[in-house]
């Protein structure tokens, strides 16, 4: 999925353990062909809550990336920062048209990155993000699995509340 609002890296340096992590600053997603945002089903993050395509965007819609190693890390849940985003199984090598939901744990299976040029989000496995089916115009409620390759769309960026 192409990226709408996405990143800056702010200053803050959060240590874990003896590693230390740094966050950027707080981004929405958005499908860029359909113009909806990328919400938890329901409205909240929760344990295995589904990524889905909804009109509009809130508070709850924001996320940020904890970057764990390199430019991989982990896309944290703002309003709920407990969960992050990882493919349902939470294997790294996640295969097509694995859902993407919420979840607790922090491990490499967990590991998204950011292109700034094609304005993706690709998993570890080098799938990137997809409204399920792979519609141009996902409705709202569609769910958001990982597929091989992405179509590039040049986009604004913008980053901070809604």
């Amino acid at each position: 999925l192409p990226l709408y609002n996405l990143w800056r890296y702010s200053a803050s340096v959060i240590p874990m353990g003896s590693i230390h992590m740094s966050n950027s600053a707080p981004f929405q997603i958005r499908h860029w062909s359909s113009g909806k945002f990328i919400h938890p089903h329901g409205g909240n993050a929760g344990h295995d809550t589904s990524l889905v395509t909804w009109d509009g965007c809130a508070d709850r819609t924001m996320f940020y990336l904890q970057f764990c190693e390199g430019p991989w890390g982990y896309l944290v849940s703002n309003a709920n920062p407990t969960y992050c985003v990882h493919p349902s199984g939470g294997r790294v090598d996640a295969g097509n048209d694995t859902g993407l939901l919420f979840h607790e744990g922090r491990h490499p299976g967990a590991y998204f990155t950011i292109n700034e040029t094609s304005r993706t989000i690709m998993h570890i496995s080098g799938r990137s993000w997809h409204p399920h089916g792979g519609d141009a115009q996902p409705g709202s409620g569609n769910g958001i699995v990982l597929w091989d390759g992405y179509r590039f769309h040049p986009v604004h960026t913008r980053t901070g509340s809604p």
